[in-house]
């Protein structure tokens, strides 16, 4: 969303308890794409539930134990909620949380939670390849459904998504 933290897909941030087994650093890079709708549209001060689907592809493993996920699925689905910004898409500042799984090249899957308070989204692998890895993305551009006489229906967008 580099429509500004504004045009960020709900994402879900559950704290997990510390581990001490850590996630390596650069365990996998991708280009992503987010296709976010609200229901029902979601207005200034308003609620809704969020759904979001998504592929990540052209992924880079830095330290090449995750080079076997070249690309992925991604589902997630929560709530999201709004403050009134004129600057942001449909004017609205989209706080949510999403719990949701990605569906990797190989047949593996990560389970993960992530939010956002209108900045972009970041949380964590709560299961499967990549486990307790951080999820930190960065939104380099995204769309809103044309008009927003209703709200904000939709948010397409578009950017990197790193897990270490």
């Amino acid at each position: 969303m580099a429509l500004i933290a504004v045009a960020v897909p709900a994402a879900a941030l559950v704290l997990l308890p510390a581990s001490a087994v850590q996630a390596d650093i650069g365990d996998l890079s991708c280009a992503m794409t987010l296709d976010s709708t609200f229901k029902p549209a979601l207005k200034a001060g308003g609620k809704a539930a969020i759904s979001t689907q998504g592929t990540l592809t052209g992924c880079a493993s830095g330290n090449g134990k995750h080079s076997v996920r070249t690309s992925g699925k991604l589902e997630a689905s929560g709530t999201a909620t709004s403050a009134p910004v004129k600057e942001a898409p449909c004017g609205v500042l989209v706080s949510a949380n999403q719990r949701g799984t990605v569906y990797w090249s190989d047949g593996s899957t990560s389970a993960f939670d992530w939010g956002t308070d209108g900045a972009s989204p970041n949380g964590k692998v709560a299961d499967g390849q990549l486990l307790r890895d951080t999820l930190n993305i960065v939104v380099k551009d995204g769309k809103a459904n044309a008009g927003c006489e209703s709200g904000l229906e939709s948010l397409t967008t578009w950017g990197q998504v790193s897990f270490g």
